[in-house]
């Protein structure tokens, strides 16, 4: 076990197997639990956090032997409310239809309204949620997200070295993701190429977020490339209710 925190004086950690690979902010989150994402991205952006005595990103990736600094840490308020606390209970028994589960990975049909990770005043999103179902399960994470509003397949990973080996085959696109939308309006091709940079940015609450580049300077901005395929047209939207 390591230090407990909150702690007056600075920390050194060494990368061990089960924290190779993983992003120095989600290593921090997990590392100071009673401590909010707010207030660990400030750590982050001011320089507090070192890894190797050197500052980094909060999408740095830690490798297995690196020294992490953690700086002394103080009691500081919570992002939520205490009032959140009743909530919380009740979604740790949602039960998600399971697509797919082995040693190594589960496959879930995530439904639409239910955010993948707690933040923004929620107290907890389905990979807090599957934690507390299973508490057994030394190791779980997202291995992608969708919005919240989303649904769909959602991956989480049961052990390291899934997470490590399912990131890199969607970083080299042998894992891709397809969307089905319902858009207003009329649809003008049936097949229509969209590229635009994307911009990838942490918030002040420490909220990850993407967004498409629009008029503002980004030094290295995502390129990012979508094809949408029409798949049906409807003359009524009255008739879609319908159905």
């Amino acid at each position: 076990m390591g230090k407990e925190f909150p702690s007056r004086q600075a920390v050194k950690e060494i990368i061990k197997e089960d924290s190779d690979g993983q992003r120095v902010d989600n290593f921090l989150i997990k590392r100071l639990k009673a401590v909010p994402k707010s207030h660990i991205y400030r750590l982050l952006r001011s320089g507090q956090v070192r890894v190797n005595s050197k500052r980094v990103e909060p999408g740095h990736h830690l490798h297995l032997g690196d020294i992490v600094r953690i700086p002394p840490v103080t009691a500081v308020e919570p992002d939520s409310p205490p009032a959140k606390t009743r909530s919380a209970r009740i979604f740790r028994h949602v039960l998600f239809e399971v697509l797919f589960e082995d040693h190594c990975l589960i496959v879930i049909n995530k439904p639409s309204g239910m955010a993948v990770h707690g933040g923004s005043g929620i107290s907890l999103g389905i990979i807090e949620q599957l934690r507390a179902q299973h508490p057994e399960w030394k190791f779980l994470e997202l291995v992608h997200r969708l919005d919240r509003e989303t649904s769909g397949v959602l991956l989480l990973a049961k052990t390291r070295t899934a997470l490590v080996e399912l990131h890199r085959q969607i970083r080299e696109g042998v894992v891709g993701k397809q969307y089905l939308t319902l858009v207003k309006g009329e649809w003008q091709n049936a097949r229509q190429s969209v590229r635009l940079p994307l911009n990838k940015f942490v918030t002040l609450a420490g909220e990850r977020r993407v967004a498409v580049v629009t008029g503002t300077k980004v030094e290295k901005p995502m390129a990012a490339h979508t094809v949408f395929v029409l798949k049906r047209r409807f003359q009524d939207f009255s008739l879609l209710q319908a159905e």
